[in-house]
């Protein structure tokens, strides 16, 4: 069988590799995580992916975090993120924050992806993010910056105005405007 992309096969490949430095078999993480051994060989062979807590629970098995291994699958070293940290510009926001406008309303789109989704909250595009498939608490994430704990979708669009007005004053008076 051909691998689902070549996403998929890169990290297969790193996920095996991993394994394999570390010294362990399928059956090792199949008794030490209740991971069906299958489908863990399927996603080191590329034919299909892992859910998101599957790949956490994997990944602090092997003591290694999700940056370090999306890093690693990009072929980006530490130097490459300094690199482009120090190229990167502080923006001027767009809108004042007086100008911000309230969140829309709820059309459904979270259903669709049930793990990250860019909206426009507030005037600005945001990232919004769930923790994970069991629990169902989001992150708000706009211009590298996070706002933590929220419960609900709702929740989530009536705190990105004020997140927005923090966030671009916190910028505002980061270059001095």
């Amino acid at each position: 069988m051909q691998p689902k992309s070549p996403s998929h096969q890169t990290m297969g490949e790193i996920l095996k590799a991993i394994r394999l430095q570390q010294n362990r078999t399928l059956q090792d993480l199949t008794r030490d995580l209740k991971i069906d051994t299958s489908g863990l060989s399927r996603v080191e062979r590329g034919l299909q992916g892992l859910p998101q807590d599957t790949l956490v629970s994997l990944l602090g098995y092997y003591g290694i975090d999700l940056p370090a291994l999306l890093m690693s699958a990009a072929g980006l070293t530490e130097a490459d993120i300094e690199e482009a940290r120090r190229k990167s510009k502080v923006q001027k926001p767009e809108m004042a924050p007086e100008e911000l406008c309230e969140a829309p309303t709820d059309d459904g789109w979270l259903d669709h992806n049930p793990v990250l989704s860019s909206r426009q909250y507030a005037g600005h595009t945001m990232l919004l993010c769930r923790r994970s498939f069991e629990n169902p608490e989001f992150e708000l994430i706009f211009m590298g910056r996070v706002r933590r704990g929220i419960q609900t979708i709702q929740g989530a669009k009536n705190a990105a105005p004020e997140f927005a007005r923090k966030v671009l004053k916190d910028e505002c008076q980061a270059i001095g405007v």
